[in-house]
């Protein structure tokens, strides 16, 4: 007997490398009243490695839904970040408020040891060094770095 739980097609229409970050975007499209789920969450939070090879963590919505959620993933994605002051967090640079984020930064001494060890034992590095990267100018920074400027 086979039993068919849903009587819709799902489309995926965002995958992240977190499944935190799928989450708080699941929320946001569920405070919006849609149907919508985390797929793959467990496997890459057990094992981050094979993320990649998997697809990433995916969100995935009714098909009818697909197009509001991707312009609601979109506005979330396109709101800028503040600090504890509410202020924009903001290139140091170029000024621009259009970066990644979380990104693992490979310039000191510390994260490129890191990385050799993780690559020669074949484990996850331990050590990462996550900062905030300009889109325009590819400048590397961190919140701390910006209130020191304002300073």
């Amino acid at each position: 007997m086979k039993i068919k739980l849903l009587s819709y097609d799902l489309v995926t229409v965002a995958r992240y490398d977190s499944s935190i970050r799928a989450h708080i975007v699941k929320a946001h499209l569920e405070g919006h009243d849609m149907v919508c789920f985390v797929f793959d969450a467990h496997m890459i939070d057990l094992n981050p490695l094979v993320s990649n090879a998997l697809g990433g963590v995916k969100i995935k919505v009714r098909e009818k839904d697909a197009e509001e959620a991707i312009r609601l993933i979109q506005a979330l994605e396109d709101t800028p970040y503040t600090d504890d002051n509410d202020e924009v967090i903001a290139c140091p640079n170029c000024g621009s408020t259009s970066y990644y984020t979380h990104f693992n930064s490979m310039r000191d001494a510390r994260s490129i040891i890191a990385f050799l060890i993780a690559f020669w034992t074949f484990v996850f590095p331990i050590y990462r060094k996550r900062v905030l990267r300009c889109k325009e100018c590819d400048t590397e920074f961190d919140q701390e770095t910006t209130k020191q400027l304002e300073a």
